[in-house]
């Protein structure tokens, strides 16, 4: 009985493809168009933010004098509370640090802000006289001056306008919210995103320059594969031509060719 089931199962294995075919239904139109690959989606960019620094204010000569520290204040914050940054530092009351020192504490909560998405934001020791071992530190959280757009490409002004949604001014400058408006911006097809941090008229405040520039007007790619119908053909090749944003609206047309033709 166990030789009958193994030759029933062997000979069901190789049986003709030929056979196998001629049993196959036939694809309607629906199930053709359904076998068609989607156009390849292209990986998003994040556009640079380029960041414009000013002067660095220079090292006083006498950094090797020790300073007894009681107390150490933050002023400026208003996105961390002054425990917490004071927390960052390491401080310990009552120990003698050199201005050295004083000045990594104040990268210490730099570095906390940048942790945190505040990438501009800096953290210094400002001209003071210490009275009784109380040092401060002052904080510039990083906020937005001007924002300029400077559209050269055919893209609607009003369109880019009201994708860049520009930040009110005196509003802090975060990396999230303005990543995702460059995004939006350089989402469209035939525009390249330039965008530049320079210091403001303000003390604490950066100019935002944004500049839209033409892109690749044509773009397209060529694929090949074999995964096409029995009676269309296993083979297949094409191609796909983009004409990118003609109306000025962020649209594309798109013209796609599949073939599967004699000689695939």
């Amino acid at each position: 009985m166990s030789k009958v089931k193994l030759s029933f199962a062997v000979a069901f294995v190789f049986l003709n493809q030929s056979v196998l075919a001629a049993n196959a239904p036939l694809p309607g139109a629906g199930g053709q168009i359904q076998l068609i690959p989607p156009a390849p989606i292209l990986p998003r960019t994040v556009p640079e933010i380029r960041v414009e620094q000013g002067q660095a204010q220079a090292a006083p000569a006498s950094d090797n004098v020790k300073i007894l520290v009681k107390s150490l204040h933050v002023t400026g914050q208003t996105l961390f509370s002054e425990d917490e940054l004071v927390a960052v530092t390491g401080f310990s009351p009552g120990g003698e640090l050199t201005l050295s020192e004083l000045r990594g504490m104040a990268s210490k909560i730099a570095d906390h802000y940048r942790t945190n998405g505040y990438f501009v934001a800096q953290a210094y020791l400002p001209p003071q006289e210490i009275k009784d071992g109380v040092v401060t530190i002052a904080v510039l959280e990083g906020r937005y001056g001007r924002v300029t757009l400077n559209n050269q490409t055919n893209l609607s002004d009003g369109l880019a306008s009201g994708l860049l949604d520009a930040p009110e001014e005196g509003s802090t400058i975060a990396i999230a919210p303005l990543e995702s408006r460059l995004l939006l911006l350089s989402d469209i097809p035939g525009v390249n995103v330039n965008s530049t941090l320079t210091p403001g008229t303000s003390v604490g405040t950066s100019d935002l320059n944004v500049d839209l520039t033409p892109g690749q007007r044509v773009t397209g790619n060529i694929e090949a594969d074999n995964a096409g119908y029995y009676y269309t053909g296993q083979y297949r090749i094409g191609g796909t031509v983009n004409l990118n944003n003609p109306l000025g609206l962020g649209d594309v047309l798109s013209a796609r060719v599949l073939t599967s033709g004699s000689g695939m």
